[in-house]
C-alpha cells in the first residue's frame, strides 16, 4: 500500500493508527482539513473518494470554489547566489528564469520517476518451509495459508523512454 491516494486532482494521505485499530488520512496540499478513515485499505480508497465527493459537493452549497491542490505557482526560496547563477544559465541557454526552472524540475522528476518501487504482499507464517526463493529474489507462495506480514521487492528501471 501506499502512503497517498490520488483521485479526480487531489492527494491524501494514509496513516495508520494503532491505537483505534484503524487506518485513516486527510487531504493533503489544501487549506481545508478533510479527512477519512476505514478498517482497511480498499475501504480507505472508498472513503477518501466519498470525502472528496462530499468535500466538492459542501462547497458547492456553501457557494464556495473548491480548493484544489497545486495552482502551477509557488515561491523558491534559494539564496542570492543561486538566483544569480539560475540568472546566469538561464540567460546563456536563451531561457527565461521560470523556463529553466521547470526544465529542471521536470528533469529530476524524470530521474526519480525512472525507479519503480513495487510491494509486493506475501503470505508469511511461522513455517518458512512454505516459501520458496526464487533466483530473482522474489518471494512466492508454495501452499496455501493463512498469513501476515509483507515482502518489498524494490526494482529500478533504467528508462520509461
Amino acid at each position: 500500500m501506499s502512503n497517498i491516494l490520488k483521485y479526480n486532482g487531489y492527494v491524501g494521505s494514509v496513516e495508520v493508527s494503532i491505537e483505534d485499530n484503524c487506518l485513516h488520512g486527510k487531504l493533503l496540499f489544501i487549506k481545508d482539513v478533510v479527512t477519512y478513515e476505514a478498517q482497511s485499505p480498499g475501504d480507505l480508497e472508498k472513503e477518501f473518494q466519498a470525502a472528496i465527493a462530499d468535500y466538492v459537493e459542501t462547497c458547492k452549497e456553501l457557494g464556495i470554489e473548491p480548493r484544489k491542490p497545486c495552482s502551477g505557482t509557488f515561491n523558491v526560496r534559494i539564496g542570492p547566489v543561486m538566483h544569480e547563477q539560475a540568472v546566469v544559465a538561464a540567460t546563456m541557454d536563451g531561457l527565461y528564469l521560470n523556463d529553466f526552472v521547470t526544465t529542471a524540475i521536470s528533469d529530476k522528476l524524470d530521474r526519480v520517476n525512472s525507479t519503480e518501487i513495487h510491494h509486493h504482499h506475501y503470505p508469511v507464517k511461522e513455517y518458512i518451509s512454505n516459501f520458496e526463493i526464487d533466483t530473482t529474489q522474489n518471494m512466492r507462495m508454495v501452499n496455501d495459508v493463512d498469513y501476515i506480514g509483507q515482502l518489498h521487492h524494490v526494482r529500478s528501471e533504467t528508462s520509461h523512454h
